[in-house]
């Protein structure tokens, strides 16, 4: 039953990449086994730097991806689509951009412009024309990247902060895996899952507005 839920709600979302790291998380598990002593820790150090390493890196393998893309159709599109992790390697540099620029006092940079910190901040009028009619209200749009969300409604201190949370419950996690048997697997692949997703998304940041900070409460309990 809890099975056919999740998929009936990751179908009925229509988001990709939550389904994506569901699918590929369990599966990287089962097929190399030692990766669940390490890879929730790698992927927490990861996802607060993803916004980026992530454009980077897609611009290495880019000649990679072309190939298989160019054999559908709409190749144009579709190609720009996936390198730009549709429109999102924009939105982070024009954010971080915004950062590093326009954002100079210390009580903001320490800890942010509190929920929807991308409005209050202002950054969410650098990149709302880009996403026009994809949602319905494009000045109140995230970041899309949970990390770099939490930069601007937490700051420096809010940011870091929550890393190292997270990181503490991958270890937490990890060491304590084998004790708990299947459950144990289940709750790294959890964790790793919601990590993965959140490189892409806002779906931590937010707090009680996302159902998935709610999955990491659950987490921490655990880990606990």
């Amino acid at each position: 039953v809890g099975l056919l839920a999740a998929i009936t709600v990751l179908l009925g979302a229509s988001s990709r990449n939550p389904a994506i790291a569901s699918v590929a998380v369990p599966l990287v598990m089962i097929i190399f086994p030692p990766t669940s002593q390490w890879l929730a820790q790698a992927l927490a150090l990861f996802a607060p730097i993803s916004a980026w390493l992530l454009p980077r890196i897609i611009g290495t393998i880019a000649f990679l991806i072309t190939p298989f893309i160019s054999l559908g159709s709409r190749r144009d599109i579709r190609t720009e689509s996936l390198v730009t992790l549709e429109n999102r390697t924009n939105i982070w540099r024009r954010s971080i951009e915004y950062w590093s620029t326009r954002i100079n006092d210390a009580p903001h940079i320490l800890t942010g412009f509190g929920m929807d910190g991308q409005y209050r901040s202002g950054v969410s009028q650098t990149y709302a024309n880009d996403l026009g009619a994809l949602v319905r209200s494009p000045l109140h749009a995230s970041v899309h990247n949970s990390f770099l969300q939490q930069l601007f409604d937490g700051g420096l201190l809010g940011c870091l902060m929550f890393a190292i949370a997270i990181y503490w419950i991958c270890v937490r996690l990890s060491r304590s895996r084998n004790l708990r048997g299947p459950y144990g697997l289940s709750a790294v692949a959890a964790i790793s899952g919601l990590l993965l997703t959140s490189t892409t998304e806002a779906a931590l940041a937010p707090g009680v507005a996302q159902e998935p900070f709610y999955m990491l409460l659950i987490l921490a309990g655990v880990a606990c």
